[in-house]
């Protein structure tokens, strides 16, 4: 069976439950992680996707941000992305691409949803242009100046468009 590369091999695997009560240390359980990119021995992108209205539970919530912030004070940068969808119908896949960032840790830092919200293919790529040296928007720094903020626009043109229509409610 052909696939593509990003999507899941086996989908009727994917939905078997995992049933971690038999690890339970004290109040600590496993978590998951949604999705994680390596980058070329260079990053890692931590992403957890959520349907909107549902909040991450704490516990992962803290798992994921301490990993990525291990990975940041090891030597790699990390980013952990916290996105939501729109999804309701379990038998409908999720495009993770297109969910729009909540918030996201880089650098040891939360920075919460942009106004107009970011998806997340455009976070990551923003990452990735500034983990790969190229000038990015802030608020993250350059990799051979962590004090110097770069604030210029992204080019005009870019592929990401803000999304205009899903705002989360304050």
């Amino acid at each position: 069976m052909a696939t593509t590369r990003g999507q899941i091999i086996s989908p009727d695997r994917a939905r078997q439950i995992k049933d971690f009560s038999g690890l339970l240390f004290g109040t600590i359980t496993p978590t998951d992680i949604d999705g994680l990119i390596e980058y070329h021995d260079k990053a890692y992108i931590i992403i957890e996707v959520k349907l909107e209205g549902t909040a991450i539970p704490r516990g992962q919530e803290l798992a994921l941000e301490r990993l990525a912030d291990d990975l940041r004070r090891n030597g790699k940068p990390a980013i952990f992305i916290l996105a939501e969808h729109y999804v309701w119908d379990v038998d409908e896949p999720i495009d993770v691409a297109g969910a729009i960032v909540i918030k996201y840790r880089v650098q040891g830092a939360w920075h919460p949803q942009k106004d107009p919200p970011e998806r997340v293919k455009c976070l990551i790529q923003r990452f990735l242009d500034w983990v790969d040296g190229r000038k990015t928007p802030s608020p993250m720094t350059h990799p051979a100046n962590p004090e110097k903020r770069l604030l210029q626009k992204p080019p005009l043109g870019q592929v990401c468009i803000p999304d205009t229509k899903h705002r989360r409610k304050t």
